[in-house]
C-alpha cells in the first residue's frame, strides 16, 4: 500500500485516543460550556469536542450526557471553585446518557475525568464508561 499525506486545517490536530484509534480533525477540539447553575440531567454537550473545561456556581450533580457516539471519548475538566459530582447509572437522565462509573465520581476543583462511549454494552443500549479520573 502506499501512504498519503494530507494536510490538517489550521490549528488541526490527530488525537490518538488509547484504543488504537486516531481522531482527526481540523480547528479546536475543547469547548467551554455554560457554568453548570443547577443539578443537570441529559446534559447537551458538544458532538465534537474532546476537551470540556466545565465549571458551576455550586456543588452540583450530572446524571448523564448527551451526544454519545460508540467509541467516542472525552475529557472533562473542572477548572471552577466548586465540586461536580457525575452519577453512576444516574436515573435522572435516559439510559443512553448514563455513566456507568461503579459509583459516583465527584471532580473537585482542576479534576480531570476521562470518559469513552460504548454501545451495545447491552443490546441496543449505550452508556459513557470511565476511562480514568485525577
Amino acid at each position: 500500500g502506499s501512504v498519503r499525506s494530507v494536510p490538517l486545517a489550521p490549528g488541526g490536530n490527530v488525537i490518538a485516543n488509547g484504543y488504537g484509534d486516531l481522531q482527526i480533525g481540523g480547528g479546536n477540539t475543547s469547548d467551554t460550556p455554560v457554568a453548570l447553575t443547577t443539578n443537570i440531567n441529559n446534559w447537551n454537550l458538544s458532538s465534537t469536542a474532546f476537551l470540556f473545561k466545565i465549571s458551576s456556581t455550586m456543588n452540583v450533580t450530572v446524571s448523564g450526557i448527551l451526544n454519545g457516539a460508540d467509541a467516542r471519548e472525552i475529557a472533562l475538566l473542572n477548572m471552577g471553585a466548586f465540586n461536580i459530582t457525575f452519577s453512576h447509572n444516574g436515573a435522572g437522565s435516559v439510559v443512553n446518557n448514563r455513566m456507568l462509573t461503579n459509583s459516583d465520581v465527584t471532580l473537585t476543583p482542576r479534576g480531570l475525568m476521562v470518559l469513552v462511549y460504548e454501545f451495545g454494552f447491552v443490546p441496543a443500549v449505550g452508556a459513557w464508561h470511565l476511562v480514568s479520573v485525577h
